[in-house]
């Protein structure tokens, strides 16, 4: 279904900077760390594939793009970057693994639309895997492939230049990629969650003005109490000065 190259084991190795060339003096930043570069072919020639990456140590690396979708026949790029832990340099051995996990397209309840599979877009395929993974623990059980990869540190005193399988353009362009990936991902978030917020906050107008309306009720209602309590007052004290009244006569004309 996919080849992965390389197939066992990442060689994470330091850049010659003075090799890059102008072309990524914005990642200088990236070159600071050792880097890996994964590349994953898909072999069919009809069907497109899913894949994403998860490893023992996210801390301690950075994997752009970390899920995605490979046309027929295409392949993708990974730039791996190992990063430093408690403030100190990581050196060899490096006990981080990595898993690839990829699948047919077709394994997914519905087919990813054009639009998202033109740019890629990493939020709606890890809604995918979230999905597939969750099925696993169901009797609708999808097809997935797990390939897990070791890691190689090059040592600092083998620091060289860019090699034939990591060429400095690539991962300049895949690091830029990585990043608007990430902006995508983080606008969609804002715009589920500023459609969340204006649901919600129609939900609380709703029941402020139903509360209003209530109180309002309550108010009309109490008024209602009162005026019927004065006249049940006026009236006792009719009744009252009523026999006030006989007992003055009855008292007086002796009846």
């Amino acid at each position: 279904m996919v080849t992965l190259n390389p197939s066992k084991e990442l060689v994470f190795m330091k850049l010659n900077l003075s090799k890059v060339g102008d072309e990524v003096d914005c990642m200088t930043v990236l070159f600071t760390h050792p880097v890996a570069l994964l590349r994953i072919e898909n072999e069919s020639a009809t069907e497109r594939v899913l894949f994403k990456i998860k490893t023992t140590n996210t801390p301690g690396s950075n994997v752009r793009p970390n899920n995605g979708i490979i046309p027929p026949g295409g392949t993708r790029s990974v730039l791996i970057a190992m990063l430093p832990q408690f403030g100190t340099t990581r050196k060899p051995p490096i006990t981080d693994k990595f898993l690839v996990q990829t699948a047919m397209e077709t394994e997914c309840r519905e087919p990813i639309p054009a639009e998202i599979v033109a740019s890629n877009e990493l939020a709606t395929i890890a809604d995918r895997w979230a999905d597939l993974l969750a099925r696993l623990k169901t009797d609708d059980k999808p097809t997935i492939v797990n390939t897990k990869l070791t890691c190689l540190l090059v040592g600092e005193d083998a620091v060289g230049d860019a090699p034939s399988t990591i060429p400095a353009g690539e991962i300049a362009a895949l690091w830029t990629a990585g990043v608007e990936q990430a902006e995508q991902a983080r606008d969609k978030l804002e715009v589920a969650h500023a459609a969340q917020v204006a649901e919600l906050t129609a939900v609380v107008e709703m029941a402020q003005a139903g509360l209003e309306v209530g109180r309002q009720r309550h108010v009309e209602a109490l008024a209602k109490y009162d005026k019927g309590l004065a006249n049940l007052r006026a009236e006792a004290d009719q009744a009252h000065q009523a026999t006030a009244t006989f007992q003055m006569r009855v008292a007086t004309e002796g009846l």
